[in-house]
């Protein structure tokens, strides 16, 4: 939990800057793209990272007695499970599951995220949203978003889409019910534009006051 979180925070702290653990204008879309997940653990290995950026993260039994003991413990258990229950077709489950995870999650949201797409929000980094349906990542193709309220488990900003879920919001509400989990600001919804001329003067760059930068039609 800390090295995610820790690798997290510092690629928020340090976007787009050095230091950014996994940033395109840094690394460069390719490597940012096919080896996203290879900068992951390169960062967690950097103690000063983690001593900085991990505070706050659970230091209980299972952290220290599992999680970090066994690191591919996770992996190893996903695989032993999905051959279990499912046997042979379990190998295709696992095929695109290993592959398409480590390009979505960590090379197209950390790359195409911070190179190509459109803006909601004008933020301090280069965040993009890739697409307006957050459905392959739980909501990290609104990239953008994200990173315009950061602590929100609602990566969309209009009405609840069938195709938009709300990232994390099942485990963020149980995590809330249970008091491990505090909620700070979240994404407010929009209302529908009438016209551009509405769009144009509704329009700010006021990422303190939650409001997005240009408006026109459904925004996502």
């Amino acid at each position: 939990t800390r090295e995610w979180v820790a690798v997290h925070r510092k690629h928020h702290a340090m976007c787009e800057k050095p230091g950014d653990p996994h940033s395109p204008k840094v690394f460069g879309l390719k490597k940012v793209l096919l080896e996203g997940a290879e900068l992951y653990r390169d960062e967690t290995k950097n103690e000063d990272t983690l001593e900085k950026y991990g505070r706050g993260c659970p230091r209980d039994w299972i952290e220290l007695n599992v999680y970090e003991r066994f690191p591919w413990g996770g992996i190893v258990l996903f695989v032993l499970s999905c051959l279990f229950f499912y046997g042979v077709p379990g190998i295709i489950l696992l095929s695109i599951q290993l592959v398409s995870m480590p390009l979505f999650a960590a090379g197209i949201i950390n790359g195409i995220g911070h190179h190509t797409g459109y803006r909601n929000f004008e933020c301090d980094d280069a965040a993009t949203n890739i697409v307006p349906w957050g459905i392959f990542v739980g909501g990290e193709e609104l990239h953008n978003n994200h990173h315009a309220f950061p602590t929100s488990a609602k990566c969309s900003i209009r009405r609840p889409h069938p195709l938009s879920p709300r990232r994390g919001s099942g485990w963020s509400s149980s995590g809330r019910w249970m008091k491990q989990a505090r909620s700070r600001r979240a994404a407010s919804s929009l209302p529908r534009c009438r016209s551009t001329r509405l769009a144009q003067r509704r329009s700010c760059s006021g990422l303190s006051t939650g409001r997005p930068r240009r408006q026109r039609g459904w925004c996502c």
